[in-house]
């Protein structure tokens, strides 16, 4: 059995069209998934020196407060085939979802075993994801001044007036 978001670890969407994502999975009797709001400063936390082991075992702080939703889905589907559930991203009323930072999470059932050692875990998949009107190209230089352009994603056209902030272990 598993559940696994279909989803690099770190997406960019467009705000301004519906968002949908999947999940893959197999030989389970049921999916949860939730999504949360993500706080500015956990994703310096994700993105930053030890990413891989905050990763591991991360949970979003403040899980009630940060929650948007919380669905199941029952699988359906014959045993060993691995199937694609889609997953459309809403706040609670079902309307698009606000620019903004947002963790999907989707997790296996409990109890069950894995095949190395047979311990019971309940693995859970996470996927950070940026809705944004806009795109930032950036040019780095090695020496002297690096350039970014920020368009529209709908025009394609440059967004002037924005600041834009550069940060680095979470400082500006």
């Amino acid at each position: 059995p598993f559940v696994q978001l279909d989803t690099q670890r770190f997406v960019h969407y467009s705000a301004y069209t519906q968002t949908r994502t999947s999940l893959l999975y197999r030989n389970v009797d049921k999916v949860d998934v939730k999504l949360y709001g993500l706080p500015e400063s956990e994703l310096f936390k994700l993105t930053g020196e030890n990413q891989y082991q905050i990763w591991d075992t991360y949970a979003v702080p403040n899980e009630a407060g940060n929650l948007i939703w919380q669905r199941s889905y029952t699988p359906d589907s014959e045993r060993n085939v691995a199937i694609r559930q889609i997953i459309t991203l809403t706040n609670k009323a079902g309307n698009n979802l606000p620019p903004g930072l947002y963790l999907i999470e989707s997790s296996e059932p409990t109890n069950v075993p894995t095949p190395q050692d047979g311990t019971v875990q309940n693995q859970k998949s996470h996927s950070v994801i940026v809705l944004s009107n806009y795109q930032l190209l950036v040019k780095k230089a090695d020496q002297g001044q690096s350039l970014a352009w920020l368009t529209d994603l709908r025009s394609g056209l440059p967004v002037a007036g924005k600041v834009i902030r550069f940060v680095s272990n979470g400082q500006p």
